[in-house]
């Protein structure tokens, strides 16, 4: 069963970004150049409607459905690619005032759907996390910098106003009168007083037993989505000492992350658990009056009149009837890819694993207009992916292998499987072996032959936490995490030996093989290249330090393409590995956790920003990026 993810979590889509919009191209002595032609999926975060529109966070970009007809959502617009995931969505009248993470506030007139500007923008000092608008301000949550007041009577250029910290981190806002309450995460509920903007006061706080992600208020009451502790309901009637009334619970797997109210109805959206409808007509003794399960998260939830709108990760947007509370019933959908975690190409199709639901194919004929096929529903958390021929192999977390027929790309089939003692993240594959990093239970062997009945036949138990594996001849060499490269003897696979080793390197994040020299990702220390020739006596040649944290390498030809976090994708000439020189970079959207090559394009894993595709012969650049000479 799967569990819940870290809540760094909260700290894609089946059409083309083709309206990412230019940034000036940089000047450049080399004629190295990358183009960023591509984005899909990414995390969900907000809903909210206005008229017959719902807009939506998918990644890093807002997304507009025409919902007239609830059965049949309608793409009708998107922003230009933003360089963090949206996190919120306030609307009002021609405008959409978005928090988008790092990049704090931005507003964007919406009068076009077809073709929405940016107009304005404050960067708050800390990650924008909600927003709500009253009046001529905007109210922005702003993580553990509190609350921000943002004048925006004049929406080209917004002002800061006013502010104040709150003792957790603020997740959600709702203004009630001359009152602002925050989701507070660990905090609870914190109330303020903003009958004058410029200078708002505390009012009072209620310490709730979870984590506070979501708020709703229908009058006397505050709703909290209060993560493991379920739905608070909390007394408001007195600001100055709210009091928590009544509960509901799910119990061990309660995880709420959105709630919206209507009527003696509060519809709580869990992860893993879908939509839950309760019936709040007694707020001391809430019950369950319905519910729906979906695929993936549930982390907003907006509603209108017989229907609820529901976005998460991994669910994409899921419209419900909910006519009768008792039998929720969805009526339309629209599918996207969540949080992105491994790549492979081949052929016509990218294979993606999506955290919250399996596997995504994704057929990239086009690369400019990118279009989800299938997917398939696996019981764990999706890591690590490879292919060969007809079946994909999947590190599935605490599910271990998975093995899908894929040789139908439009209706993948799982068709065998086997858990591994540990927690499976990567993989490799050399003939009828899968060798699989199965974290503090270090590398485990499996013996798939038979695609149907896959067995383990060997196991290596490395002395760190088996993070990634790289295969030539007869080694296998493991990133193991605070214990460096280990390498291993698998000319016999049911007696796996390490042979040697190099410990200097402090966390050992990935790795990759060509030729003699083994590259590892070093984390927030960059890259090293280690010399294997004797594989018993390994030795570090080279190394280069970067701005980010490095967590991948790809090899093609004589260039290192290093998945960088915060700081893109840098490439590394290795022509002469003692000294790797950096020749290029171009900034992604979030962090850059996976780079897969394959002909002239490179498909970058950006987790909650979805996939990215570059294309590594392009011409104009749409993100940032600076070429380096020697």
């Amino acid at each position: 069963m799967k569990k819940r993810l870290s809540l760094l979590l909260f700290m894609m889509l089946i059409f083309s970004v083709s309206n990412i919009s230019a940034a000036p191209m940089l000047e450049a002595e080399q004629d190295y150049q990358m183009q960023l032609i591509g984005q899909f999926g990414g995390s969900m975060y907000s809903v909210v409607l206005q008229g017959v529109y719902a807009y939506f966070g998918v990644g890093p970009r807002m997304v507009v459905a025409d919902i007239t007809d609830p059965a049949n959502p309608i793409i009708v617009g998107q922003t230009a690619i933003q360089s963090s995931c949206v996190m919120d969505i306030a609307v009002s009248g021609n405008y959409a005032y978005i928090a988008i993470g790092a990049e704090g506030l931005k507003i964007f007139n919406i009068s076009d759907h077809s073709s929405m500007v940016e107009i304005g923008s404050v960067d708050t000092p800390s990650s924008a996390t909600g927003v709500e608008v009253s009046g001529i301000f905007a109210y922005v949550t702003d993580d553990e910098n509190g609350l921000r007041i943002i004048n925006i009577s004049d929406p080209k250029a917004p002002q800061e106003v006013g502010s104040i910290d709150t003792p957790g981190n603020a997740h959600d806002i709702v203004i009630s009168g001359n009152y602002a309450l925050i989701a507070d995460g660990d905090k609870g509920l914190y109330i303020v007083n903003v009958s004058d903007p410029t200078a708002p006061l505390e009012v009072s706080s209620l310490d709730t037993d979870g984590y506070a992600f979501d708020l709703a208020v229908s009058g006397n009451y505050g709703y909290i989505a209060d993560y493991h502790k379920g739905l608070r309901v909390i007394d408001i009637s007195n600001p100055n000492l709210p009091i928590e009334k009544g509960f509901f619970s799910l119990g061990i797997d309660d995880y709420a992350s959105g709630v919206a109210v209507s009527g003696s109805y509060a519809y709580v959206g869990y992860e893993q658990a879908g939509l839950y409808i309760v019936n709040i007509s007694n707020p001391e003794a809430p019950v369950e009056a319905g519910s729906i399960d979906f695929p993936g998260w549930v982390n907003e939830v907006a509603l209108s009149i017989g229907y609820a709108y529901a976005v998460g990760n991994g669910a994409g947007l899921r419209i419900v009837s909910i006519s009768d509370p008792s039998e929720p019933t969805q009526v339309g959908t629209v599918d996207f890819t969540g949080v992105v975690e491994s790549v492979v190409v081949s052929g016509d199709y990218a294979y993606v694993t999506d955290v919250e639901v399996g596997l995504r194919i994704i057929d990239i004929r086009d690369p400019r207009s990118l279009d989800e096929i299938s997917f398939l529903e696996t019981p764990g958390y999706a890591e690590g992916i490879v292919i060969s021929e007809d079946y994909v192999y999947m590190a599935d977390s605490d599910e271990g292998l998975r093995v899908i027929d894929v040789s139908k790309p439009s209706q993948p089939v799982e068709v065998g499987s086997k858990d591994t003692p540990g927690y499976a993240l990567r993989l490799a594959l050399q003939g009828d072996y899968v060798y699989v990093t199965d974290g503090e239970e270090g590398l485990c062997i499996m013996d798939v032959s038979d695609p149907a009945d896959p067995r383990e036949i060997g196991s290596l138990n490395t002395p760190g936490y088996a993070k990634d594996v790289a295969l030539s001849d007869n080694y296998a060499y493991i990133a193991d995490d605070t214990e460096g490269l280990r390498i291993i003897d698998i000319n016999d696979p049911t007696s796996p030996q390490e042979v040697g080793f190099v410990d200097e390197i402090r966390l050992a994040q990935g790795v990759a093989i060509s030729g003699n020299y083994v590259y590892i990702a070093g984390d927030e220390d960059g890259m090293y290249i280690i010399d294997v020739s004797d594989p018993a006596d390994p030795e570090i040649v080279g190394s280069l330090d970067t701005p980010g944290s490095v967590y991948h390498i790809a090899i093609f030809g004589y260039y290192a393409y290093i998945s960088d976090g915060g700081s893109g994708v840098r490439v590394v000439d290795i022509t002469d590995p003692s000294e790797p020189v950096e020749v290029g970079f171009i900034i992604t959207p979030g962090w850059a956790y996976e780079t897969w090559l394959s002909n002239r394009y490179a498909y970058v894993v950006n987790g909650e920003e979805g996939l990215v595709i570059l294309d590594l012969l392009g011409y104009p650049v749409y993100l940032p990026m600076i070429l380096r000479s020697n």
